[in-house]
C-alpha cells in the first residue's frame, strides 16, 4: 500500500518501508537517476520528498510490465501522451509474448497428444 506523509523528508528507512523495496533498490534507482534524494548536507542521512514512495510504486509496477530501467526513465520524464504510448506499445509486447506461448502450450499438448500411449504400462512387467 502506498501511503505518503506530507511535508516531513522521509529517512531511507521510512522510505523503504513505505515503499515496500529494500535500501539496496532505493540506492540502485537513485544511481540510475530515477529517484533523487534531497541535498545531504554535512554528510547527513539521505532524505526523500514523500511523493517519492508514489514514484517507487510506479517504478515498481512498470518493471511488472517488464520495462527496463532505460524505459522506465524515459517514461517518468516524457509527457503524458508519449508515457501512455510506451506503455501501449509494451502492451502489445506483452500480448504478442502471451501469443507465442499460447501456440508452444498448444504445440506441447498436441505432441503429449500424438506421443502418449494408448493404454498404461503393466505394473509388474516394469518393474
Amino acid at each position: 500500500m502506498v501511503e505518503e506523509r506530507s511535508g516531513r523528508l522521509l529517512l531511507i528507512g521510512e522510505l523503504a518501508d513505505q515503499a515496500q523495496v529494500s535500501l539496496r533498490t532505493i540506492r540502485h534507482y537513485e544511481e540510475q537517476g530515477l529517484i533523487a534524494s534531497t541535498e545531504r548536507p554535512g554528510g547527513s542521512f539521505r532524505r526523500y520528498e514523500p511523493r517519492t514512495v508514489t514514484v517507487l510504486a510506479l517504478i515498481r509496477w512498470l518493471r511488472g510490465l517488464h520495462l527496463s530501467l532505460d524505459e522506465i526513465r524515459q517514461h517518468l520524464t516524457a509527457p503524458s501522451t508519449e508515457a501512455a504510448a510506451m506503455v501501449e506499445t509494451q502492451v502489445d509486447v506483452l500480448r504478442d509474448e502471451i501469443a507465442l506461448a499460447d501456440q508452444a502450450i498448444a504445440e506441447l499438448r498436441d505432441h503429449l497428444h500424438t506421443a502418449a500411449p494408448t493404454s498404461k504400462p503393466d505394473r509388474e512387467a516394469v518393474s
